[in-house]
This record gives C-alpha cells, structure tokens and sequence, in this order.
C-alpha cells in the first residue's frame, strides 16, 4: 500500500507519481493508494490520479484507492471521475469493504 498525506497539489503531484512508480518497480504487484491523510487536491493531484491508473493499466497491473477522504471525494464526484477511477468506497467505520457485502461499490 502506498500511503498519502497532506496536499497532493501541483509542487506534490510529480512526487506522488514518482512514488507510486517506485513501488512497481520495488515489487511489480498490484497497487493499492491510500489517501486517508490527504487533506486537499488540485487538479494536478486528479491529473496524477489519471497519470498512475493509465500508466498502471497499460502495464496490466491492477490497481485501486482506497480511504478517499470526504473533501477528496467531492472534487471526484465534481470532475465526474467517480466511475472512471477504481475507488474503493470506506464504509462509515473506515475499515476495507469486502467485496460482495454491498455495502459499498467496489471496482
């Protein structure tokens, strides 16, 4: 899992590609982003978002975020990229979903 924090914003967005590039390249398995302590995101942060889950599908690796703050969530929903991203959707608890309970969308 590669963990977030703090502002994913255009002076940030390079590193969080360059980290999530790294941790491919570390262990060439599939990549789970949390964003559980990011507190704000530009559009460069969505563009960096874009950028890893392009550059991961076409390497065939799955891929999914997971903790999406409310904040963060929002401007998702406002681009209209909740149903292109592979989001994983915390139930109010904040723990991971299992798939097939329905009680949150998974992808």
């Amino acid at each position: 899992m590669v963990g977030v924090a703090g502002e994913i914003d255009i002076y940030s967005a390079h590193r969080l590609k360059e980290a999530v590039g790294s941790a491919v390249s570390a262990r060439g398995c599939p990549i789970e982003l949390s964003l559980r302590k990011v507190t704000y995101i530009d559009s460069s942060g969505v563009g960096a978002l874009l950028f890893i889950n392009a550059a991961l599908a076409r390497q065939s690796l799955p891929f999914r975020i997971v903790h999406i703050p409310g904040s963060v969530m929002k401007v998702l929903e406002l681009t209209r990229l909740v149903d292109y991203l592979p989001l994983q959707r915390d139930t109010p608890t904040d723990k991971p979903v299992t798939p097939g309970t329905g009680t949150a969308r998974t992808r």
